[in-house]
């Protein structure tokens, strides 16, 4: 029997249109959305799913949270546990999990203002001891008030690590030690505090600088010291201000077994943005860290001057290492 294909007159909720059987929603001059009912949109819409927000997702064997694991026996939604071979099934909660992490491997999770106490408690505890590996950073106070070191109030080295690291993070320049307003409000705090900051941008130059070798110089330790080859991560992007910057981070196994991130340099890329020109960045990098010998992979995007930079630092590196034998 020959197929009927005219169009059939019927109202836009009828299943004609639905399913399409004798005609197409363009010969009514309708828009396809038209031609299901709001239940029907609704049914075929995509479902959002909310994403996962409870940290006991960010401690399964994969590092995204999103990621879904299956029974094998039922293909219902499981949990599973980083650090055992633990199972629970996703179909009640989260609170079997907490119970597991907290009595299996010690995991707690406190609140957000809580995490954030914690935070800036470490980066304390970390500028103490920062700061107790060098003696330079002691700044002798040019006010004619003497106050004994051991009775101060305010720890000098660890007080330089803290504002050095402020700057940084803050993009601020070394010129707001000058600000009135920000030294009337250290006055306010601890006036031994405001008598321990310097009064000029030259002096915080001078503690950034000395800062930054006394890091150069741990981190060059911290490399020397890896259990596993070194690789590095790089990529070269042009800044608000029309600078072209290279990237280098390493990344490793440190002695102590954790898996670590490193930011080697940050450099400015002068001339043509070839492979050959950023490989001289790139080595100039791995000869000041001395990491040439334990070097492992480079990782880049597909840019076409990221294979000649390859090709240039694998035969360099290469020369290097046959002259050292």
């Amino acid at each position: 029997f020959p197929l009927d294909t005219s169009p059939v007159p019927t109202s836009p909720g009828s299943p004609a249109y639905i399913r399409g059987a004798r005609s197409s929603p363009d010969d009514f001059g309708l828009d396809k959305a038209e031609l299901l009912t709001t239940d029907q949109q609704e049914a075929l819409a995509p479902k959002l799913t909310r994403p996962r927000t409870c940290y006991v997702y960010n401690h399964m064997p994969d590092v995204d949270p999103e990621t879904k694991y299956r029974s094998k026996i039922n293909g219902q939604l499981e949990w599973r546990c980083k650090y055992c071979p633990k199972r629970y099934a996703l179909n009640g909660g989260t609170r079997c999990m907490k119970s597991h992490l907290q009595a299996c491997h010690d995991i707690y999770h406190d609140s957000p203002r809580a995490e954030k106490v914690k935070k800036r408690q470490r980066s304390i505890e970390e500028a103490i001891a920062y700061g107790a590996e060098s003696t330079t950073k002691r700044r002798r106070l040019e006010n004619t008030t003497v106050i004994d070191d051991n009775d101060a109030p305010i720890c000098p080295q660890t007080l330089e690590v803290l504002y050095i690291n402020m700057l940084a993070a803050c993009n601020l320049p070394t010129s707001f030690v000058e600000q009135e307003d920000f030294r009337t409000l250290i006055q306010y705090l601890s006036p031994y505090g405001a008598y321990l900051l310097p009064d000029s941008h030259s002096k915080v130059h001078g503690w950034l600088m000395n800062q930054f070798e006394a890091g150069k110089k741990r981190a060059k330790e911290i490399l020397l010291s890896s259990t596993s080859m070194i690789h590095l991560s790089t990529d070269l992007w042009t800044s608000p201000n029309r600078m072209a910057v290279v990237g280098v981070v390493a990344h490793f196994v440190s002695k102590d077994g954790d898996l670590l991130e490193m930011v080697l340099a940050m450099k400015k890329v002068k001339g043509e943005h070839t492979g050959v020109n950023i490989a001289n960045y790139i080595l100039e990098t791995i000869e000041d860290y001395r990491i040439s010998s334990n070097l492992g992979y480079l990782q880049m995007d597909n840019a076409s001057n990221n294979d000649t930079m390859i090709r240039e630092i694998s035969h360099r590196t290469l020369l290097v290492f046959i002259s050292t034998l």
